[in-house]
């Protein structure tokens, strides 16, 4: 008699964070079907991206689930530093299609975040690549990304270059027609872009615009509870507002 094995089941490396996230009322069943046909027909085995992109789950709540489900830790904003710890021959490229950042240096490790620490490839990868081991935290995407523009973009993010671009008269605020001029420039309206694309990737209800005597704060409301972004200098402050009013269809004139 010969006996036929049958062959194994490949293991979701995903199960145990779609669990969690359904369990705590974060993922419906015809939202994660949704999601998996969209990994079919692109052939991205990246699951937390892709909830991300169709805004299904928000990107800090990807990220405190996929800590929760490897068990390692989150890493926090003040975890990123300046300077990269990688040396010359980790791309840049490799670092932003993986969403990828070094952390910190020992004599045998390096620490990294990713947004995705299910995928065992890009330790792997690093591994083979420092010679080392490598340590994995869970990092928020944008922060990510963010945090890798600082390191590889001479210390500046794009909000910070957008200001440095930003020619201002501060004598002219007051003037309806100078605003609504310099609210129609590509720095504003990038600006202003930036501040809205990060409120939809990150599935925010609200945007909040709050100009101080020597800074302008910008808060976004996720998952209920608002939370700082980078924001424009405070001298962009007028013509951020009156960039917003004009998308708005409202009076500049009006304060």
């Amino acid at each position: 008699m010969v006996t036929v094995a049958e062959p194994a089941q490949e293991t979701d490396p995903y199960q145990a964070f779609v669990e969690i996230l359904q369990e705590n009322g974060r993922l419906k069943p015809v939202d994660l079907n949704k999601a998996r046909r969209l990994q079919n027909s692109t052939g991205t085995g990246n699951l937390p991206d892709v909830l991300i992109k169709l805004g299904l789950c928000s990107e800090r709540v990807v990220a405190e689930t996929l800590a929760q489900a490897t068990d390692l830790e989150l890493a926090e904003t003040a975890d990123y530093p300046q300077i990269s710890p990688f040396s010359d021959n980790i791309s840049l490229r490799f670092l932003t299609e993986n969403h990828v950042i070094g952390l910190a240096e020992t004599d045998d490790a390096i620490i990294i975040a990713v947004m995705d620490a299910l995928d065992s490839f890009i330790g792997e990868a690093l591994t083979l690549a420092c010679a080392k081991k490598i340590i994995v935290k869970v990092g928020v995407v944008s922060e990510i990304d963010r945090a890798l523009e600082l390191q590889y973009g001479e210390g500046k993010s794009q909000m910070n270059l957008l200001n440095d671009n930003l020619d201002l008269d501060d004598s002219n605020v007051d003037d309806i027609d100078y605003l609504k001029d310099l609210a129609s420039e590509a720095p504003v309206i990038k600006m202003v872009n930036l501040i809205m694309q990060k409120a939809v990737e990150t599935k925010a209800s609200d945007i909040h615009i709050e100009p101080f005597d020597k800074s302008l704060k910008v808060r976004l409301r996720i998952d209920g509870v608002l939370q700082d972004i980078e924001a424009p200098s405070i001298a962009s402050t007028a013509a951020v507002i009156s960039r917003i009013k004009i998308m708005a269809e409202l009076n500049i004139a009006e304060r």
